[in-house]
């Protein structure tokens, strides 16, 4: 089954009722190969490290008591269901900008079926 058409069908319904949402994804350093050595040497450079901003969609929720039961989860989380389509997978400790409020990625859940990311789930702090 092609699941192209429904993760375009997530997309336009989270764009009609959520709201938009900016992705900032740091990117990690990366260490060096010194040919003189043969060995890798650690980025130790204190620059800026760089990141990627995305712009998409999502509704924003509150968990609710019995998901909040025995669980991980504060009761001041938020949960996001982000449209895949149109925006890179969320990791953990990206930031979430929604309506003037960044939150912290805490843990993502995808929606894959048949390996075409449907939706995001994204457990924000």
């Amino acid at each position: 089954m092609n699941y192209t058409g429904i993760a375009e069908q997530v997309y336009k319904a989270i764009l009609r009722l959520g709201s938009l949402v900016t992705l900032v994804q740091e990117t990690a350093g990366e260490n060096t190969f010194d040919a003189e050595t043969g060995m890798l040497t650690p980025v130790t450079d204190p620059a800026p490290i760089p990141s990627t901003t995305t712009i998409g969609y999502g509704v924003l929720m509150n968990y609710s008591d019995v998901e909040l039961a025995n669980t991980s989860i504060r009761m001041t989380d938020k949960k996001m269901i982000l449209a895949a389509e149109k925006l890179n997978k969320p990791n953990l400790s990206d930031r979430l900008t929604v309506a003037g409020t960044t939150y912290e990625v805490i843990s993502v859940r995808t929606c894959s079926p048949g390996g075409t990311d449907i939706y995001y789930e994204v457990q924000l702090r």
